[in-house]
């Protein structure tokens, strides 16, 4: 078998040579039939081998199939050769832990793959060691807020990174800026609003968050089109082991090629020991009463004067005992302005609330107040889930509900990191008794019991 190599695919000389290879990438996805009555679903296998090529990620695991089955193959490289690399990594004022040599290390042998850290363990110390590592090529790091942003091009200026440029959050940027060398700092929505042949030659990509690469999604577009051949991931969640998620992030970036897990940074007194803190929230029958998902949610999340009472009696109990509250929210902005209306008219408390309208600057400067502890209390919704590190963060409260693992995991990670005196990170969740809330409970917990948060009570 001959596996030709390119930048975003690899190919197979036929189809039979392609059936070799289809069990190495299979995966299970749900199909849609028409019914008498409804459609029904089924579940059928698929494989990311199709067409005679696949996405050039998934080559270790087609390798490795192969081997196993003892297929005989020969490959034939089409993309750039890797730039040459520096002798060490190096980031003023950062000295390295073994973990970060050790990612560092490898994204620049294998080139492609994931790293999976936690939330404040130093992903973006582990990119900018990455970035000095090849202080002669075009760099492009990709980011999915403007908060992320922001931080990330700071601290890449601090460190002493070279000819460092930011595009989005109103920066301006010209063609000829991109084309020299330099470290582009960019999100992916800035980047749909300038033509690809800006981006068209680079030698590395870094994508933050990289659980967003999804099949269909901006991301994976823009991957096709560019001819970076070093391509790494950086998440603290990636997609479940098997999934077709997986497979996709597997193939536009590679396998996981180093990871520090959450009970390792805990070890290494790097990462806060989260505990769980349930709250039951009272039964309302009016809320029973009703029947759609979006009615249920608005009555006994949003408008529940109940459950948003329990939430900032709680935080503001723990900040009268010296500790830092982050209130999270859903996507739904009403919610947020609720709470902070609430905490005003029944507490008079003014808890600045941070969403999507909020300025940059003012994201800025909130997040440094918390950070030196001169501001206790701060609602936020979902333009806070990813990539903002509050170390002096005591307690998150989960005000939002939800029920997918990964947004769960990632809003514990505002808060995850040690600080002076701080070795815990309490969560707090709501044990909600209505019709799909109640469920979304249960998936939570499931989270949680998984990463050993939930102890049984002897």
């Amino acid at each position: 078998m001959k596996i030709t190599v390119g930048n975003v695919f690899c190919f197979v000389n036929d189809f039979t040579e392609q059936n070799q290879i289809r069990d190495s990438c299979r995966y299970k996805k749900e199909i849609y039939k028409p019914g008498p009555f409804a459609k029904t679903k089924s579940i059928v296998e698929a494989s990311m081998v199709s067409n005679k090529k696949f996405l050039t990620g998934l080559l270790p695991r087609v390798l490795a199939y192969c081997d196993n089955k003892q297929i005989r193959y020969e490959k034939n490289q089409t993309y750039d050769e890797l730039p040459t690399l520096a002798a060490s990594p190096y980031l003023e004022g950062i000295e390295f832990r073994q973990d970060q040599k050790e990612a560092i290390n490898n994204a620049c042998t294998i080139s492609r793959g994931i790293i999976k850290a936690p939330t404040g363990s130093g992903k973006t110390v582990i990119a900018g060691g990455i970035c000095s590592m090849f202080p002669t090529s075009r760099i492009l790091f990709m980011c999915h807020t403007l908060d992320l942003l922001t931080q990330t091009y700071d601290e890449f200026v601090a460190w002493g990174l070279r000819n460092v440029v930011m595009i989005g959050g109103g920066s301006k940027i010209y063609k000829d800026e991109i084309e020299n060398q330099c470290i582009v700092i960019a999100t992916i929505q800035s980047i749909h609003n300038m033509e690809y042949s800006y981006f068209k030659k680079f030698d590395m990509v870094i994508i933050d968050e990289a659980h967003h690469v999804t099949a269909g999604s901006s991301y994976t577009k823009f991957l096709e089109k560019i001819d970076a051949p070093i391509r790494i991931g950086l998440t603290a969640t990636p997609p479940q082991k098997g999934s077709h998620a997986e497979l996709v992030a597997e193939g536009y970036l590679g396998p996981v090629i180093a990871e520090l897990t959450i009970e390792k940074g805990m070890e290494m007194g790097i990462i806060a020991k989260p505990v769980i803190d349930l709250l039951p929230v009272p039964y309302l029958s009016r809320i029973s009463e009703l029947k759609s998902y979006r009615d249920i949610y608005h009555e006994g999340i949003i408008n529940n004067k109940v459950r948003n009472n329990l939430i900032l009696q709680y935080a503001l109990d723990e900040v009268d005992n010296g500790k830092s509250v982050l209130i999270l929210t859903g996507k739904e902005v009403e919610h947020g302005k609720i709470l902070r209306q609430m905490a005003k008219d029944v507490y008079g408390e003014d808890i600045p609330f941070l969403y999507g309208s909020t300025s940059k600057e003012d994201r800025t400067d909130f997040k440094e107040l918390l950070k030196s502890r001169k501001l206790k209390c701060a609602i936020a919704n979902i333009i806070w889930y990813e990539g903002i590190n509050i170390p002096p963060i005591d307690i998150i409260i989960n005000a939002e509900g939800g029920k997918a693992s990964g947004k769960t995991l990632q809003k514990v990670g505002r808060g995850l990191r040690t600080s002076e005196g701080k070795t815990h990170l309490v969560i707090v969740d709501f044990l909600d008794p209505y019709k799909y809330l109640s469920h979304h409970c249960v998936l939570r917990l499931i989270t949680y019991a998984e990463q050993g948060w939930l102890k049984p009570v002897i």
